[in-house]
């Protein structure tokens, strides 16, 4: 009988990533929970430079050494399950671990539900053919695969080296965001606040206090980057009679003064999407509410982002799927479209966005929780 859970993960956690990972639901089903964190080990250069605050609920344990990592392991029985997350794949600095589960005999999993689309996914895997096949042969050898795999679209378990498919099960489930999503559907009483006025909502990615791209030294310029998204919103309530407000990041500061006295709410985002006219967005994958509300979506890159080739191929990427092509708010006065080609949504290119990486198609219970869900495969499987 399992009767504790450990999400493994190779980055501090926000308060938001124990909702992501489903730790609550776990909890207040009878589980355990703890957290290994393994930053240090995945990534030391930046776990010295990161100085910001991560939340420490449960039992979180920090683990410097891969010694420490080890003796963990070895302390662990076969009444425990681990979650390894998406930020502790399995690559050539993680295989002892991998390997040393694998010779205990302790059941893991791994969840594949918000994944962002990436452009030229398919070209960069053939690059790295030969080192895709080196671990496939190393997985083989010395690795059991992962017992399943809760995926939350049609696309999100492709590229995961931790699978056999005659060996691991799917489970075929939904986003995050479609879990928020679901809670707000019903959620029937009337929200006034975001009804009263027309508005258009920017899903904020704080991308100028972005730990990850500040660490990687691909920092966004706070003073260019509020000024260029600034100008823009003046612009749209200006041209279309229609205010902006902002859907604000869990990690950002509340400060409305960043744009320009705009109203920030935070974690209302399903809502402010329910009752916008249309969403603005760069690449959040926030953008999901956009598609199961069937709300207009644009995209916006400015020129950092631009310079950013990986950050414009993921805006441009969302775009794409979505029939759009991304603003660029330096030359948006001569590429803006008109109002009516702005409102523009493709039912079948949503539908397909909603298949692909929200809800998967093949998802058996579809109001139902997917916490609920994997708690129940895990009884299931270990029974």
């Amino acid at each position: 009988m399992i009767n504790k859970i450990i999400l493994i993960t190779g980055k501090k956690l926000s308060v938001i990533d124990y909702e992501k990972y489903g730790l609550y639901s776990f909890y207040n089903q009878g589980l355990n929970v703890e957290i290994l964190d393994v930053s240090a080990i995945m990534n030391p250069i930046n776990y010295k430079k990161d100085i910001s605050n991560h939340a420490k609920i449960f039992r979180y344990i920090n683990i410097e050494k891969k010694h420490e990592l080890i003796e963990y392991i070895e302390k662990l029985n076969k009444e425990s399950i681990i979650c390894c997350s998406s930020s502790f794949p399995f690559t050539f600095k993680t295989i002892q671990f991998y390997r040393l589960i694998s010779k205990k005999k302790i059941p893991y999993f791994y969840i594949s539900n918000n994944y962002v689309p990436q452009k030229n996914l398919e070209n960069t895997a053939l690059k790295i053919k030969a080192k895709k096949i080196v671990k496939k042969i190393l997985f083989k050898t010395y690795v059991s695969p992962a017992n399943f795999i809760a995926v939350g679209g049609a696309t999100q378990h492709k590229y995961i080296d931790i699978i056999d498919k005659n060996k691991t099960s799917v489970l075929f489930l939904h986003s995050y965001d479609f879990e928020k999503y679901l809670h707000s559907s019903s959620d029937t009483r009337p929200n006034i606040r975001f009804k009263s006025s027309k508005y258009a909502v920017f899903l904020d990615q704080n991308l100028p206090g972005h730990r990850d791209l500040i660490l990687n030294g691909s920092a966004i310029s706070s003073e260019n980057y509020y000024e260029e998204v600034n100008s823009f919103f003046d612009y749209l309530e200006e041209n279309l009679n229609i205010k902006v407000v902002i859907a604000g990041h869990p990690r950002s500061k509340n400060m409305s003064s960043n744009f320009g006295g705009r109203n920030i709410y935070f974690d209302e985002t399903v809502e402010l999407v329910k009752n916008s006219e249309f969403v603005l967005s760069h690449y959040s994958t926030a953008i999901n509410y956009a598609v199961l509300f069937r709300k207009p979506a644009l995209f916006i890159a400015t020129k950092e982002i631009i310079d950013n080739k990986k950050m414009m191929d993921t805006v441009s990427s969302m775009a794409s799927l979505l029939g759009k092509k991304p603003i660029i708010l330096n030359e948006m006065k001569s590429n803006f479209k008109s109002q009516e080609q702005l409102l523009e949504i493709n039912e079948k290119l949503y539908l397909q966005y909603e298949k692909l990486y929200i809800v998967h198609p093949q998802k058996r219970l579809f109001y139902a929780s997917m916490w609920c869900e994997i708690h129940d495969h895990i009884k299931e499987i270990t029974k």
